[in-house]
């Protein structure tokens, strides 16, 4: 039988090093180091957490991107992984900081 969801930590979800940028940069999260333990394919789901919105691209891929948006002053941005698997098993979230300088 197999174990209870809440058992199962099949995936991890790794939302890559913080970094620090300049406003008006290019900015690339990077989710490639999640992984399934069973070598399942996952599905990306990231959002932001901290911070004035941003227009994130490719949310739901390894690798969303951003325009680092213009600050007076150094502002935190946080960013949220989920990674699933196609059963829809959940991982514990993953979190990444991405300062950004004026």
């Amino acid at each position: 039988a197999e174990p209870p969801v809440a058992m199962q930590h099949l995936h991890v979800a790794d939302a890559g090093a913080g970094k620090t940028v300049k406003a008006g940069a290019k900015v690339r999260l990077n989710g490639l180091q999640s992984r399934d333990p069973e070598g399942e394919a996952l599905f990306y789901a990231w959002s932001q957490v901290r911070g004035s919105k941003v227009a994130m691209l490719d949310v739901n891929m390894a690798e969303p991107s951003f325009t680092a948006p213009y600050v007076s002053e150094t502002r935190t941005f946080r960013f949220k992984l989920r990674v699933t698997d196609k059963k829809g098993a959940d991982s514990v979230p993953a979190y990444v900081d991405v300062t950004v300088e004026p």
